[in-house]
């Protein structure tokens, strides 16, 4: 459970530049440049350079849902063997993560995918409260039309829609 609590030190480095009055959350925009730097150091052929086109979408573009990137490349840089596959998910290359199906079982460090929009999320308290939903950092928090990295409780994360979960060891 090493990688995994060094995943979540390293993914609030990532969000902690703002913050509530009280503490209990911080969020905040991504600069173009840290996107992509997601983008780029999530060991993927995709997405294409800058002036190409993936399916429709601009490979940079903040509105592209980028919250199993942002996990990745967080998984990378504590030094998992991982890498992002589009429309998979991620990968485990070195023995680092194994897929659990359901949601039985979440603990602290685990990344959920939730709900048919796949989005990813680490988790920090593994008490579901059904009031304020899962205590998390994610990327991409604000969905696509505002783009945010968060830790904090959101309601969006729910137990009932977690479909699988990334156990990190």
């Amino acid at each position: 459970m090493y990688l995994a609590n060094d995943l979540i030190e390293f993914a609030l480095t990532l969000v902690k530049h703002s913050t509530t009055e009280d503490g209990s959350m911080f969020e905040r925009t991504p600069s173009t440049d840290e996107l992509n730097t997601f983008f780029r150091g999530c060991n993927s052929t995709w997405p294409p350079p800058l002036d190409q086109t993936n399916q429709g979408f601009n490979a940079y573009d903040p509105t592209v849902s980028w919250c199993g990137i942002f996990a990745t490349y967080c998984l990378i840089k504590v030094g998992a063997k991982v890498r992002w596959v589009i429309s998979r998910g991620i990968e485990d290359l070195g023995g680092d993560i194994v897929r659990v199906e359901g949601n039985y079982g979440l603990t602290r460090g685990d990344i959920a995918v939730r709900g048919a929009s796949s989005h990813h999320f680490i988790v920090l308290d593994p008490n579901y409260d059904p009031a304020r939903g899962f205590h998390c950092v994610e990327g991409n928090a604000g969905g696509t039309t505002y783009p945010l990295m968060r830790y904090g409780y959101n309601l969006r994360n729910k137990l009932p829609d977690v479909r699988h979960y990334d156990r990190v060891y």
